[in-house]
């Protein structure tokens, strides 16, 4: 009998142990470690492309050069003074090693926190703010993130307790000299169930 209780006392030791150890390593991920309130309801992916000074760097992106821009705006449509609450989480589209060719310099740090969760903000009713490659960028750019990179692409996540309209812009041009030709295209991102 005291054997089988010291087992089963090691096995619930062990157990603890693993989750300890699994928790720390989840908190470890990113540089905020706070769960996601349980009350957001809708997720909108947004996905981000920014290049915005040297179009050859679009090749390390897996595009064609050109300079390329993600422009995300956010509104929240009540009428009803009702606040979103917006949570945002940044998560960079790090390269396949598998593909990438041999010798080629790795453009993100293994070390980089990678996603990021940003914290969450407030937008008043009939609010509207836009979040750009400037904004993007300055995130990665930031204290434990990528360090003299300029360019990037991956998703930013919205996490919101009501519907909002999402719209992101997405320009491209062969060049970010003033007068070059410029692309243009919109997308509406519709919102999905949140699971946390």
């Amino acid at each position: 009998m005291h054997i089988l209780r010291t087992r089963k006392f090691y096995a619930i030791l062990t157990a603890v142990a693993l989750i300890a150890v699994a928790s720390l390593s989840m908190a470890g991920a990113a540089p905020f470690s706070n769960p996601l309130p349980l009350k957001h309801s809708y997720v909108y992916s947004v996905k981000f492309i920014c290049n915005p000074l040297n179009p050859s760097d679009a090749l390390g992106l897996g595009l064609a050069a050109g300079a390329y821009y993600t422009d995300i705006n956010v509104h929240n449509p009540s009428y009803a003074k009702v606040n979103a609450t917006i949570t945002q989480k940044l998560v960079v589209a790090l390269p396949e090693p598998a593909y990438a060719p041999i010798g080629s310099p790795t453009p993100y740090s293994p070390a980089m926190p990678n996603p990021y969760l940003l914290g969450t903000v407030k937008l008043g009713a009939d609010g509207a703010m836009r979040l750009d490659c400037t904004y993007i960028m300055n995130l990665l750019t930031g204290p434990g993130g990528l360090v003299g990179y300029t360019y990037a692409k991956g998703f930013l996540v919205l996490y919101s307790n009501i519907k909002l309209d999402v719209v992101a812009e997405y320009t491209v041009a062969p060049t970010p000299a003033p007068g070059a030709p410029v692309s243009i295209e919109t997308q509406i991102i519709q919102p999905q169930s949140f699971m946390p």
